[in-house]
């Protein structure tokens, strides 16, 4: 939503730009004996009413491409509000970006202190019943391969999985964990649409 707000303005911006350079050019046009208006007037015209609308746009395409590069735990920081201890080994973590959803996928080695972390973290908070979502084609073209032991849209899903499901948790729509016991791996998927 917040995107939208600073789309509209640049872009309203650009269109009065262009209107006013339009203006020019007719009131130039129709004026006898006046040289009609050249790139040297119209060309930083048009460059300072379309530059708000290039760095908005650089930013919407720069801004996923920088969730893409940072670290594993930056993304674990993020979806469970704290930094990820010693005990959480083999720790991956992708971030994927829309204009008004964010989607963070994770998985790391199940021991005792990552269990003890999600039960801590999930305490009291009410489980529902698993939807469709980890196997929707929702994320089909965005979960990362290595997040195959957790969704049969990605790869074959372990065998034995246990998964469970929250709604509303924090400031995420839904967030599915899913323990592989025989892989001793568990992947979390956190979702959130604006």
């Amino acid at each position: 939503m917040l995107l939208i707000w600073a789309l509209f303005p640049a872009a309203l911006l650009t269109i009065c730009g262009l209107l006013l350079v339009l203006i020019i050019a007719i009131f130039r046009k129709v004026r006898p004996g006046r040289p009609r208006m050249g790139w040297s007037t119209a060309g930083p015209l048009l460059g300072c009413t379309t530059l708000p609308l290039f760095i908005l746009l650089s930013v919407l395409v720069g801004l996923p491409w920088l969730y893409s590069v940072r670290s594993a735990a930056s993304d674990f920081t993020e979806a469970f509000g704290e930094r990820p201890s010693e005990s959480f080994t083999n720790l991956k973590g992708q971030t994927e970006t829309g204009l008004d959803s964010r989607t963070i996928f994770l998985t790391f080695d199940d021991n005792a202190a990552t269990s003890a972390l999600l039960e801590r973290k999930f305490d009291g908070s009410a489980r529902v019943e698993e939807t469709d979502l980890l196997n929707g084609e929702i994320f089909a073209d965005s979960a990362p391969a290595w997040f195959s032991g957790a969704s049969s849209v990605v790869g074959t899903p372990c065998q034995g999985r246990e998964a469970v499901e929250f709604h509303d948790w924090r400031e995420w729509d839904s967030v599915v964990v899913v323990k592989c016991p025989r892989a001793r791996r568990i992947y979390a998927l956190f979702s959130s649409i604006d």
